[in-house]
């Protein structure tokens, strides 16, 4: 047991302490990629008088994205949102897919191990509600995160952002500030090496 946890200790130190190397090489850079994604679940109820409301939804959204100059990242974003919904003995459940490109910069040097981004997105896709016919949707969106790089090449997100959808069958536009926590992978492009200016 004591060796297992020395084992560990000396894994995370070994991370921490080249995680804070100055020396260290940026994957934030022009020609890296960059895949990762994000899961989201929220669960809210409320106790009616004479109806209960309880409504679970879930969100897996799959990222790829290449640099094609320092610090800004243009890429691809898929998604996959399933809702259920239950207000008093009626169910509702209603699952979207979607696709669409996405913008991303980074503010800070490439060599920091804690950035601020900014993000765009815009996806479009179908939207299927129990066993009624699939209609079309879109949605657009903006968010601002912190990545904190525990290594050069692994990044965790903590975001906050603004989204607005757009279904076939209704007029109106829903509008949804979000909270948000992934992960990024950082690849070196193939056959060359991560310069720092």
């Amino acid at each position: 047991m004591k060796k297992h946890l020395l084992f560990a200790l000396s894994i995370l130190s070994s991370t921490f302490i080249f995680a804070q190397d100055p020396t260290i090489k940026a994957y934030i850079q022009k020609n890296n990629w960059m895949v990762g994604g994000r899961v989201m679940y929220s669960s809210q109820s409320q106790d009616g008088d004479p109806y209960d409301f309880k409504q679970n939804s879930f969100g897996l959204s799959p990222t790829v994205s290449y640099f094609p100059i320092d610090k800004l990242a243009l890429g691809v974003r898929l998604s996959y949102d399933a809702d259920k919904t239950e207000f008093a003995t009626v169910e509702n459940k209603q699952t979207d897919f979607m696709i669409g490109p996405k913008v991303r910069y980074y503010f800070l040097d490439p060599t920091k191990n804690l950035n601020v981004y900014t993000e765009a997105t815009y996806q479009f896709g179908s939207s299927k509600s129990n066993d009624d016919e699939a209609e079309s949707v879109s949605k657009y969106g903006v968010e601002a995160g912190l990545a904190w790089f525990c290594n050069p090449q692994v990044a965790m997100e903590f975001a906050v952002g603004y989204r607005s959808s757009k279904y076939e069958s209704e007029e109106n536009r829903a509008n949804t500030i979000f909270f948000g926590i992934g992960f990024q992978i950082h690849l070196r492009r193939c056959g060359g090496d991560v310069q720092i200016n």
